[in-house]
């Protein structure tokens, strides 16, 4: 059997530690059934964008211990602590109000529910804004993965993945494009939402009133939303999903069993509509016989796939002795520009290694596109540049060197930069690996 790379992504700093232990016990069911030697496993785990928690490894006892230490973390995460702080301070303004009223002072100026829709405004923009940066730097570490020649299978575990956060705000788009990465390159993804029902109790200043909702209607409909995204992912690229620890758990046991069982069906794409899913279904003859399928298939543009190998250049540089067109890329200086930074990069190219077309004045013209992406960490990177630049050389252009001098505009913390350079003429694409200056680093 073809080894296999297992990612795991997670993101559930939100569950109570009797929940998050039995989650981990499945994760460990899930390992002790599916990981066998000449696999690899990775962990990600999120804290305002994706974090590198164990490189990709073959050692168990390593995975283990990992497990161990996350199975007993007992913390609340960030949105935790700026609801209680919301809370507070929502209790705070009411009490201000009443102690004023109390003394015949009238209206103060204090407005207690218009704190506390402003509160609620700005929690769930906040919200709105994580899952979207989730959503997409996932898709950075799919597309990052690119070139690791192995069976991938990611495991998605999140106490928050909504659809719509707000009335106004969708994830859809981001989420939608997460999925089309996985279908693309092969990618099955395993989601799961382990806190299920948190059971803290509502508190209300007096008896509430008969209208009331009840606490598990409450809880339900607060984890029917913020699963919802982690649903979709799962049925869209042919993954298991579940809701709740105990449920996780059993599904991750079904997911390491079916590591070994799985069909692969492949047909000729028609030309056009690249870039675009195109829906999929697959039945079987026999009713009795349960199928579990990507919803769709992509097939990828050439400038689609020179921007993903792009980004996998990052961190897993393409081992190839020579590449055309040959460039020499060099960082001139670095600049800072408010919260970023403006990099001065400079390039060559011997003229003889691009195609030159003569024209009608006999002058010999060419063309070529320069792509630039930077990063931090394996699953981090920011969009990629583009610029295009038409030259003219004379006839005999022996060992003359075209010249190009560029900016781009990157965080203060970058660590390295993927350069890719397209011969707009011959379709040739050469990519180089440069990394930033520790000094440029630190000056953040």
């Amino acid at each position: 059997a073809p080894p296999r790379l297992i990612v795991m992504f997670i993101d559930i700093d939100d569950i109570e530690p009797n929940r998050r232990h039995r989650f981990f016990e499945g994760i460990r069911q899930f390992l002790d059934a599916g990981f066998r030697e000449g696999d690899l496993f990775t962990l990600f785990t999120w804290n305002r964008r994706v974090r590198v928690a164990m490189p990709p490894t073959s050692s168990r006892a390593q995975v283990e211990a990992l497990m161990d230490g996350l199975a007993t973390s007992n913390r609340w995460s960030e949105s935790e602590i700026l609801t209680q702080a919301a809370e507070a301070q929502k209790a705070q303004a009411q009490m201000d109000a009443d102690f004023a009223s109390s003394l015949g002072l009238g209206d103060i100026g204090l407005d207690p529910r218009a704190d506390a829709e402003f509160e609620d405004w700005k929690k769930g923009e906040q919200r709105c804004g994580a899952i979207k940066r989730k959503a997409t730097e996932l898709k950075t570490l799919i597309t990052s993965l690119v070139r690791v020649d192995m069976h991938k299978v990611l495991v998605f575990a999140s106490d928050d993945l909504s659809l719509r956060p707000l009335p106004d705000c969708s994830t859809a788009h981001e989420l939608n494009e997460l999925a089309d990465a996985a279908n693309a390159y092969g990618m099955t993804i395993h989601a799961f939402h382990p806190p299920g029902q948190r059971e803290r109790p509502l508190v209300f200043a007096g008896m509430p009133a008969m209208t009331a909702p009840t606490q598990m209607a409450v809880e339900y409909n607060k984890t029917f939303d913020q699963a919802t995204g982690l649903l979709r992912l799962a049925d869209r690229t042919g993954g298991l999903s579940a809701v709740g620890a105990g449920m996780s758990a059993r599904r991750l046991e079904q997911a390491a069993t079916e590591l070994d069982n799985y069909y692969s069906i492949g047909y000729h794409f028609s030309e056009g509509n690249e870039d675009a899913p195109r829906q999929l279904r697959v039945t079987t003859k026999n009713p009795s016989y349960r199928v579990r399928a990507r919803q769709s298939v992509v097939r990828l543009s050439e400038t689609s796939r020179l921007r993903d190998e792009l980004t996998a250049n990052l961190y897993l540089p393409a081992q190839v002795q020579s590449q055309s067109p040959a460039f020499d890329v060099k960082i001139a200086g670095i600049e800072r520009d408010g919260r970023f930074s403006q990099v001065h990069i400079e390039l060559s190219i011997l003229a003889r290694d691009l195609v030159l077309l003569t024209s009608a004045d006999e002058k010999r013209r060419g063309s070529f596109s320069v792509f630039v992406v930077g990063g931090r960490e394996l699953g981090d990177a920011s969009p990629v540049a583009e610029m295009k630049q038409e030259f003219e050389v004379e006839t005999d252009a022996g060992d003359s060197r075209v010249v190009y001098e560029f900016r781009v505009r990157v965080r203060p913390d970058t660590r390295r930069l993927s350069v890719a350079v397209r011969d707009n003429v011959s379709g040739e694409v050469s990519t180089r690996l440069i990394m930033m200056p520790s000094d440029s680093r630190r000056s953040r």
